[in-house]
């Protein structure tokens, strides 16, 4: 021993003194001492007498609440609580009386434990060097309830010794062990003072245990009554680790053993959860049943959304929509489309007017519900007066047969075109062309039938019968109002392009102001873009409300998440102890619980998404009202449900995370 070099550990006047409500406590009263780099020391006296208390503060696990104590020359009382923890994680080996090994975890990962908590490569091969030290080699993989007591102690050895530390402090390491374990144990310290030169610094009550160190020190009522050299301390013996067989493959964790390793924290989280299948299960659930209301509900909603557009869009390209204004009634203003203002004449002179440019065509439309009979059948549908342009402007066209044409148009032809839907009906299979049907009790030929286009949010546009405008207003009209009507309920206007849509619809509006004599607009214009915007705007708050509504049971997920995060501090309480004793910084318990909380999200968001998705399928298969029911599940919806699946596992986490990171290292031991 180099008689110049300072003391490892220097105490002076330490005291410590615990609050037990109003009743203070003193567990130390003024201790002073100084022990030497390499001495093997005991600290003995009875119970209650202090040495623990001595111990947790030579170890940093504790603060005196008076005194000096310096490591290695440095005043440990001004040491931030990173600073302590990389004091126990690197200068400092800690063996307890009880072990407090992890639960679940196999020998290897047990002594790797501080090296987590460092920088340190070859984790794996140093921890099993560490093992070989201590003889258990060929227990490596084995967990603690696989290891005997004198195993388990050595294990604890092995974890102390694996960062190089200094100094070693153990706390009772033989008080659980039987008289050959205990020779074992006490040749390990022996042989690791020897060869390595570490400081040893035992508490323990047995004067047998004792003389195999170089140094006694009494304590007794929280005072060093001696401190006394052994002059010839006892040698243990050669430590020989039990015979016992080669490690069976069988038993080797899943998580650890095998093809490349899980990080750390990945695989700790994974048996955390396994430890309480049940518990996760169910915790899970909710972050699952939150995830496929989200993604079921946004899709009902963003399908709703693209079936609008479609049929919109269906109408035709580039189109118009002029409607008549809206009537006063006793000084009440009606509804839009209410006046009747459109004419027929003002369609033509739109499409044939040089000086609007950009048209290339325009189909007025006027519609009355009529009874359709063919035969013994009958349906009550929309009769649409309308022209010939209307097929090529609207972009509907006869599946079999002809379209009105301009001449049926002009000689006022008894001439009609059916719907998919209403040939159906009257006809079943059979081809309707060339047949009769009676409108209102006019017959009309069947000269065409239109393509389907099927029944969607705005209606079933194949549920109507066509015939031609100038029909309508003498032969159907008439039968409905005396003298008749000619006016139109909407114009279509088919542009060359959408760029000349702004200044097409000024001056169309300066036109139909002329023709009507009118200053202000007797008339709307609407685009296609208009009309998505003003239904997009719908669908979309639909959605979000929708998936607002769903993003309360992810809420209630995110509580469940909390709560048993809660429940798993308590229980682990001691396991926090052992890795802030070993190391443990608070960004590392709180970076595992949150991998722990954020597992759980993730896992639910995924088997969310896939059970989402499933039910979206389904729904989308559905039939209301005779429309089937049309769902989108977007990549965006997904990546958005996942996402907050996720941030919702981080900020429910957040919580439980800083509470076990809070919790103090020697208080966590003690816990039971």
């Amino acid at each position: 021993m180099n008689e110049e070099a300072p003391p490892v550990i220097q105490v002076r006047d330490v005291t410590k003194v615990y609050s037990m409500g109003s009743i203070e406590v003193p567990a130390l009263q003024g201790v002073s001492l100084e022990i030497e780099k390499g001495e093997m020391v005991a600290i003995m006296g009875p119970s209650g007498s202090g040495k623990s208390t001595l111990m947790n503060i030579l170890g940093c696990l504790d603060q005196p609440t008076s005194g000096s104590y310096l490591l290695n020359g440095i005043e440990v009382e001004g040491l931030s609580e990173e600073e302590l923890a990389e004091v126990r994680n690197q200068e400092i080996g800690f063996v307890f009386q009880s072990f407090n090994l992890l639960h679940r975890t196999p020998a290897v990962e047990q002594v790797e434990l501080p090296l987590i908590y460092s920088t340190t490569d070859n984790r794996r091969e140093r921890a099993l060097a560490a093992l070989e030290e201590v003889g258990l080699a060929d227990r490596s993989h084995h967990r603690p309830t696989e290891l005997s007591g004198g195993e388990q102690q050595r294990v604890a050895i092995a974890r102390a010794i694996v960062s190089n530390p200094s100094i070693i402090m153990a706390d009772e390491p033989t008080g659980n062990l039987d008289t050959r374990n205990s020779r074992e144990i006490m040749a390990i310290f022996q042989r690791l003072n020897r060869k390595h030169g570490i400081t040893i610094v035992f508490v323990t009550h047995e004067s047998d245990i004792a003389a195999y160190t170089q140094r006694i020190i009494h304590v007794q009522d929280g005072l060093i009554i001696s401190d006394e050299p052994v002059a010839d301390p006892q040698p243990a013996g050669q430590d020989l680790a039990d015979p016992t067989d080669p490690t069976d493959p069988s038993d080797e964790d899943p998580l650890s053993a095998g093809g490349p390793r899980l990080p750390e924290g990945l695989r700790v989280a994974l048996r955390a959860l396994a430890a309480n299948k049940l518990r996760t299960a169910l915790t899970t659930l909710g972050i699952v049943i939150g995830v496929s209301a989200v993604v079921a509900l946004m899709s009902i909603g963003m399908g709703a959304q693209a079936a609008i557009t479609g049929q919109i869009q269906g109408m035709g390209t580039n189109l118009l929509f002029i409607s008549p204004g809206a009537a006063r009634q006793d000084g009440v203003r009606q509804g839009a489309g209410t006046a009747p203002t459109l004419t027929m004449e003002d369609a033509t002179a739109i499409a044939e007017a040089a000086d609007v440019p950009g048209v290339v065509a325009a189909a007025p439309e006027s519609q009355i519900m009529g009874q359709v009979v063919a035969g013994s059948q009958n349906v009550r549908t929309r009769v649409v007066g309308t022209t010939s342009d209307y097929q090529e402007v609207r972009n509907f066209r006869a599946a079999s047969g002809d379209f009105i044409s301009r001449q049926q148009q002009e000689a006022r032809s008894l001439v009609a075109v059916l719907g998919s839907s209403v040939a159906k009906d009257l006809f079943g299979e059979m081809d309707p062309v060339g047949q009769s049907v009676r409108i209102n009790q006019v017959t009309f030929q069947v000269i065409g039938v239109m393509e389907s286009k099927g029944a969607q949010a705005m209606g079933n546009q194949d549920d109507v019968v066509f015939v031609p405008m100038s029909t309508l207003f003498q032969r159907l009209q008439n039968q409905r109002t005396a003298g008749g009507s000619r006016n139109v309920s909407t114009i279509y206007v088919q542009l060359e392009r959408p760029e000349v849509k702004t200044s097409v619809v000024e001056l169309i509006g300066q036109l139909l102001r002329e023709r009507h004599r009118v200053t202000q607009d007797d008339f709307t214009v609407r685009s296609q873009e208009d009309m998505l915007q003003a239904l997009g705007s719908v669908t979309m708050t639909l959605t979000v409300v929708l998936g607002a509504i769903a993003g309360i049971s992810l809420v209630v997920g995110g509580i469940g998440i909390m709560n048993i995060m809660l429940v798993s501090v308590t229980e682990r309480t001691k396991e926090i102890g052992i890795r802030k004793a070993v190391g443990a910084k608070r960004r590392h318990i709180i970076t595992q619980f949150l991998i722990e909380a954020s597992t759980v999200s993730i896992l639910g968001g995924i088997v969310g998404i896939l059970v989402g998705v499933g039910s979206s399928r389904l729904i989308s298969g559905l039939n209301l009202g005779g429309q089937s029911l049309r769902t989108q599940a977007s990549p965006t919806v997904l990546l958005l449900a996942f996402g907050v699946s996720a941030a919702v596992g981080l900020f429910f986490g957040i919580y439980p995370a800083n509470r076990a990171a809070g919790l103090n290292p020697i208080e966590a031991l003690r816990y039971e």
